[in-house]
């Protein structure tokens, strides 16, 4: 049999074993060598990445020329705009509004990314792009770069914020979008100092990011988020929403924190020590944290601290049941003395506007208020990926993981030792809850998030998995000193940019 004879399904069942990154050259080559086969072309369409900016007008024509050869109406019907699945604009120079006007024929789009630089992309460029949902949108990358290399003002006084994206994206309604990349490039260092301030991307980013990631849009749907703002502080808005309702966020008491995020990338913004606690603890269903260039960790390689530091992971249920509990001890006392007033206010009697207080007695008990514990969750972090401010050599990596390592199984050894002596006070009468699985919710009254834990299920108390981490040290940059299955390597797999430029002649 000829390879010309094979049916066009078959072509496109193999070439879809392949990258689609790769299919555009695969599908070029073989209808160059192939002329009389019947090679899916339609797959030339699939993912579009445009290098140039010539490329971007270049693009639209072709769309819109089949559009109008195919169709009379304004109904978008042209075959080679449904084929697009993946548009990615990798030149920070194409013109905004071709790239607006070329997204709006795509009804299938299912992954954007863009580049947004210094002159090309404004705040209202992307607030029109953004006006209304795109597609089957499922990934979606923005990457700034707003540095110039001549002073200009003009951002500070127009007041050129792109803060407007954030809370156009909050306002779609609830929708599939897995995974979303906000980066900002962190600025070159050059031997020539610069004199002047550059622009700034986010102006008021710890409100309107909170927005976004708290809103229903977000929220229910989003298990992968890449957020690198340089020196940028993001944990907070990331775990508490938004303190007062706006257009985009509606109900803070019932807003979860994006219960199924299982990929965090924060790597070069600004963080702390106690907000890494702080993350692992809120984000229970947290896989993956990459926390490059964030200087979170300063330890110099003295013995122990690596140890100390894995320790510190494998308990992080035990601070947040602790927290849990002190939160539950304060609501409980205010209630305690609503319950001890010494007035109480009855009926009027007929004829009498007059409130009689009834003084309690004092002779009798206060009342009792049975004491609780909240049982520790072990940690369902998989791989931690992290750099620090002393750069560590390839070669001692090994060492570092083995530290850790041993710092987390002793953790999970004291946290088996808590939960078993929890299990023993309640038996003796002493109340045990556990958070439920969609705990994730901080603004919680009561035992909002809590369930109780029968002290006789094992199931409740058994530590099924004890693996640590997957320590990584390597960086953000592909090479061989990173781990097998660490962090760096799911992201790569989840932000899949494509590798092969599209020509559109």
């Amino acid at each position: 049999m000829s390879l010309t004879t094979l049916p066009g399904e078959l072509y496109i069942a193999i070439i879809q074993h392949l990258e689609p990154s790769s299919w555009t050259q695969v599908v070029l080559t073989l209808s160059r060598v192939l002329p009389s086969a019947p090679i899916p072309t339609q797959l030339l369409f699939y993912s579009i990445r445009i290098r140039q900016p010539r490329q971007a007008p270049a693009l639209y024509l072709r769309l819109r020329k089949a559009l109008d050869a195919t169709s009379s109406q304004r109904e978008i019907t042209d075959p080679c705009a449904s084929w697009v699945k993946e548009l990615a604009i990798e030149t920070w120079t194409a013109d905004a509004d071709v790239v607006i006007n070329i997204v709006r024929l795509l009804p299938n789009l299912c992954s954007l990314s863009i580049r947004i630089g210094p002159s090309n992309f404004s705040p209202e460029h992307l607030e029109q792009l953004f006006q209304e949902p795109i597609g089957t949108l499922t990934h979606l990358s923005l990457r700034f770069r707003p540095y110039v290399k001549k002073a200009s003002y003009y951002q500070f006084h127009k007041g050129v914020y792109f803060d407007s994206t954030l809370l156009a994206l909050a306002k779609w309604p609830p929708q599939q979008i897995p995974a979303i990349s906000i980066v900002q490039d962190p600025q070159e260092t050059s031997s020539q100092k610069r004199t002047f301030a550059q622009p700034i991307v986010f102006f008021l980013l710890d409100p309107h990011l909170s927005v976004l990631v708290h809103s229903p849009s977000i929220a229910y749907s989003m298990t992968a988020l890449r957020l690198r703002i340089p020196s940028r502080p993001v944990a907070r808005s990331l775990c508490v929403p938004p303190s007062a309702p706006t257009e985009a966020y509606h109900s803070p008491e019932a807003t979860p924190i994006v219960p199924r995020l299982e990929f965090l990338d924060l790597s070069t913004c600004g963080m702390i020590e106690g907000e890494l606690d702080m993350i692992l603890a809120r984000f229970r269903n947290l896989k993956h944290l990459i926390i490059d260039e964030c200087a979170v960790l300063r330890v110099e390689g003295h013995q122990g601290e690596w140890g100390a530091f894995g320790k510190r992971c494998a308990l992080v249920g035990v601070k947040r049941a602790r927290d849990r509990e002190r939160e539950l001890k304060v609501e409980r006392a205010g209630r305690r003395g609503l319950a001890a007033a010494t007035i109480s206010i009855r009926d009027r009697p007929a004829g009498n506007d007059e409130v009689v207080p009834t003084p309690r007695d004092p002779g009798l008990p206060k009342p009792m208020i049975p004491k609780i514990r909240i049982l520790p969750f072990v940690p369902g972090i998989r791989s931690l990926a992290t750099t620090t401010v002393i750069e560590t050599e390839p070669s001692h990596h090994a060492a570092i993981r083995a530290e850790f390592e041993a710092g987390w199984a002793e953790g999970i050894a004291q946290l088996e030792v808590t939960r078993a002596r929890m299990r023993t006070s309640s038996r003796n009468g002493v109340r045990l809850l556990h958070f439920t699985e969609d705990a994730q919710s901080v603004r919680t009254t009561g035992m909002e998030g809590l369930e109780a834990v029968d002290p006789d299920d094992d199931d409740a108390f058994a530590i099924s998995n004890d693996t640590p981490p997957i320590l990584c040290l390597a960086g953000p940059t592909r090479s061989e000193h990173h781990p097998p299955r660490c962090g760096h390597s799911v992201g790569w797999n989840i932000w899949h940019e494509p590798t092969e430029e599209v020509t559109i002649d």
